[in-house]
C-alpha cells in the first residue's frame, strides 16, 4: 500500500517542491509521511467544506494547490481547515508555485482549456509564461471568448490592436504583462489585474484579461489529479468545489 511520502515523491518528479518561491510554504503541510494511502483527493484549495467532502468519499489524503497554511499563525480556530484536517487525521500536501512553474503545471493547463494553437512555454522571471495563438481577433471577441471557455466574466484593457498570440499565467499574475509585451505578444490573460497594470498595458501595448484567479487555476485541478494516479497508481478523485467569488452579469 501506497505511503503519504511515495505520493510526495512522485509529485515531487514532475513538480519539484524546492523549486518553490522563497515565500511559498509548499509541501507536506500537515500530516505523516509513513501515513498509509488508498485514496487520494485533489482539490484547488483545502477549505474546511473540500476537507470534510474528502472525508466523506473515504480519501486518506488531500493534495490542494493553495497551501492550507500559507502564512505564519498565532492561533488557530477549531474549524478553521487546517484544524479539521488535523483532527480528522487527514494529510495535506500542497502544490503552489512549484506546481504553477512545472512543465505541465497550471499555465500548461490553462493553455489547454483556452485551446490556444501551437503551445509553448517561455521562462520568465521566477514563472513560465505559457504562449500560444488564436485566430486573428479584436479584444471584444477574444474577451468573449476566454469568458465562453472558462465560463466566467473577463475584464480587459484593449490596446487597440488585432489579438492572435497570446500568453497566459493563471492566478494572481498581472506583473508578468510586461514580460509578455516584451516578448511581442499580442495578448495576456491571467487571474487577477491591478488598476495601473490595465494602465500600463494600454499604453505598452497589449491587450490584458483578467479571467478571475480561481477560473484561471482550477483547470489545473484535472491536470494534476491525472499526473498523481499515472504516477502513484493510486485511486485518485476531484473534489468539487464552488467558485468563491460570484459575478453579476
Amino acid at each position: 500500500m501506497a505511503k503519504v511520502k511515495d505520493i510526495y515523491e512522485k509529485i515531487n518528479e514532475f513538480a519539484p517542491f524546492d523549486t518553490q518561491f522563497d515565500w511559498d510554504n509548499a509541501g507536506l503541510i500537515i500530516g505523516d509521511l509513513d501515513a498509509e494511502v488508498k485514496r487520494i483527493g485533489v482539490a484547488l484549495d483545502a477549505t474546511d467544506i473540500v476537507i470534510e467532502e474528502a472525508l466523506l468519499k473515504g480519501c486518506d489524503l488531500l493534495v490542494t494547490h493553495h497551501p492550507v497554511i500559507f502564512n505564519p499563525v498565532s492561533s488557530i480556530e477549531f474549524n478553521s481547515p487546517a484544524a479539521v484536517a488535523l483532527r480528522n487525521r487527514l494529510p495535506v500536501i500542497c502544490a503552489h508555485t512549484n506546481l504553477d512553474i512545472a512543465e505541465k503545471g497550471v499555465n500548461y493547463a490553462l493553455v489547454r482549456k483556452l485551446e490556444l494553437e501551437n503551445p509553448g512555454n517561455k521562462s520568465s522571471g521566477e514563472t513560465i509564461l505559457w504562449t500560444g495563438d488564436v485566430k486573428t481577433q479584436s479584444a471584444d471577441e477574444f474577451a468573449t471568448y476566454v469568458g465562453g471557455k472558462l465560463d466566467t466574466v473577463v475584464s480587459y484593457a484593449d490596446a487597440g490592436k488585432p489579438i492572435s498570440s497570446v500568453a497566459v499565467c493563471g492566478g494572481a499574475a498581472g506583473e508578468y504583462l510586461y514580460d509578455a509585451a516584451k516578448a511581442g505578444i499580442d495578448a495576456f490573460v491571467t487571474g487577477e489585474v491591478h488598476h495601473h497594470e490595465y494602465l500600463d498595458a494600454k499604453r505598452i501595448g497589449i491587450s490584458v484579461f483578467c479571467a478571475g484567479h480561481f477560473e484561471t487555476e482550477n483547470t489545473v485541478v484535472p491536470v494534476l489529479a491525472g499526473m498523481i494516479s499515472e504516477r502513484t497508481g493510486t485511486e485518485t478523485i476531484i473534489i468539487n468545489q464552488e467558485r468563491p467569488v460570484k459575478y453579476s452579469r
